[in-house]
């Protein structure tokens, strides 16, 4: 089991890491987040990460909306579904609180990764005894978008 060790910040919450985590959890690429289709998939996942943008990051439906390239009213729209779901389908309710408990514990791992960002240079985890350990990068993912 690994710890944050003390002094290090956790990681902020940036859209790219939110896109990058839920688009782990779901097993697809992120830029498959992004291509602006109408399938179900898409858009289920699509609704999933504009609702952790406006709870978890407390993003207005403008810059939701930028991120994704709609309009606002797609953002209130896409967001107002899901939580109609949400209360209706107690298996989409299980679905996104564990996407959350992922997501969080997915951006505390990213700031340990190599894959974190260049200027980081937090490439090491520390275990419960206090030793380093090195973190063997990860993998990239192969997947073509769309």
């Amino acid at each position: 089991m690994y710890f944050i060790p003390p002094g290090i910040n956790r990681k902020p919450k940036t859209p790219e890491n939110v896109m990058a985590a839920c688009a782990e959890f779901y097993n697809v690429n992120p830029a498959f987040i992004t291509y602006k289709d109408r399938t179900r998939k898409r858009v289920h996942i699509r609704q999933m990460v504009m609702k952790i943008m406006r709870d978890q990051m407390r993003f207005s439906y403008s810059q939701i909306a930028g991120i994704f390239g709609f309009d606002h009213t797609t953002a209130i729209h896409h967001i107002k579904q899901l939580n109609d779901y949400l209360c209706v389908y107690p298996e989409i309710q299980k679905e996104y609180e564990s996407l959350i408990i992922h997501l969080n514990l997915k951006i505390d791992d990213l700031h340990f990764s190599r894959l974190c960002c260049p200027n980081c240079g937090h490439d090491l985890l520390v275990n419960r005894e206090g030793r380093a350990e090195a973190r063997a990068p990860k993998p990239d993912n192969e997947k073509a978008a769309p």
